[in-house]
């Protein structure tokens, strides 16, 4: 996290609109903005969004899928062994950004792909007790035991090597390229998981701090699945206690396929994992621009700079498997 330097803007002067530039962002990152939305309107101040790099020199900030006054913010939310990020290593961008943007919590500002958070209100005991009728239907219903959606079939975090060493112990239906079944239309697709399998496995492509991916998202949506993580982030701390299960809690692919073989096996255990949605919430991602344009009206800004800011997004960041 940066230091804290004085804002340059005088009182006396009228303040118009902070203007905030994303430049050059991926064409798959929709911004509102563009459909003619204004996506600071139930912000607590006033800024004004652009895509158009041509206003560069205007901007108070200047936001990047990475003139004194600018403000310089790093962005990514993929893993940094995906990420185009490597070209910040360059020299040339030394002692250059002063924010972060980035699934990493400490980060000036967070946008993950998923969060959790407790319930404002409990949910309702007629609610409870539908949901409970409901799971106990599906539950019966369920033949298949584990089910695996992926495409991309060499990864960092080896998670094709975790699953072929799990599946010498429990069955793993495999979806997708790197498997043998399919399963195209995603609205059937969901309805399959749901009344056919008690356990999706959400493993990341890397094995790196924070990095959590939507796809644990669409299962907590899914409900009535229980979902097995596999990741760099510290899973117990960003989501609902029991509401999953994570193989770095287990020594080996052998030790989780007994847990699950248990737990497929004990009905009262199993809906016991599915109860956490009466008091949290799964939400996705929420873009952090109202923090953001109300960091440009705060009497001091950051004084400090990133000396090398793929350093900060890529050193020790990451890691290999240890239990393979």
């Amino acid at each position: 996290m940066c230091s804290l330097a004085e804002n340059k803007d005088s009182p006396s002067v009228s303040i118009k609109p902070k203007l905030v530039l994303f430049y050059k962002f991926p064409v798959y990152y929709e911004l509102a903005s563009a459909a003619g939305f204004d996506i600071f309107k139930s912000c607590s101040k006033t800024c004004e969004l652009t895509v158009n790099s041509t206003r560069f020199a205007e901007a108070d900030v200047v936001v990047f899928f990475s003139h004194s006054h600018i403000i310089w913010v790093f962005f990514s939310v993929e893993s940094p062994p995906n990420s185009a990020a490597s070209r910040f290593g360059n020299e040339v961008w030394h002692g250059l950004f002063n924010w972060t943007m980035s699934y990493r919590h400490d980060s000036e500002f967070w946008h993950g792909y998923v969060r959790s958070e407790k319930r404002k209100q409990p949910v309702a005991n007629e609610t409870r007790a539908a949901d409970e009728k409901t799971w106990r239907e599906l539950f019966s219903k369920k033949q298949g035991l584990v089910a695996w959606f992926v495409s991309n079939c060499q990864t960092d975090s080896r998670r094709e090597m975790y699953v072929t060493e799990l599946m010498k112990h429990i069955p793993v239906d495999i979806y997708g390229t790197c498997g043998t079944l399919k399963c195209t239309e995603q609205d059937k697709c969901v309805q399959m998981l749901r009344t056919k399998y008690k356990f999706y496995l959400a493993f990341e492509n890397s094995l790196c701090k924070d990095y959590v991916t939507e796809k644990l998202l669409k299962i907590y949506n899914i409900g009535g699945l229980i979902p097995v993580v596999r990741g760099g982030a510290d899973y117990h701390k960003l989501f609902p206690p029991n509401s999953f299960i994570d193989t770095s809690d287990f020594s080996s692919p052998k030790s989780l396929a007994n847990h699950l073989h248990k737990l497929a096996d004990n009905e009262d255990a199993y809906l016991n994992m599915l109860r956490w949605s009466w008091d949290y919430q799964v939400l996705g991602p929420k873009l952090p621009l109202c923090k953001l344009c109300e960091r440009l009206y705060e009497p001091k800004r950051v004084s400090c700079v990133y000396k090398n800011v793929y350093a900060w997004w890529s050193d020790k960041i990451c890691h290999a498997p240890r239990d393979l």
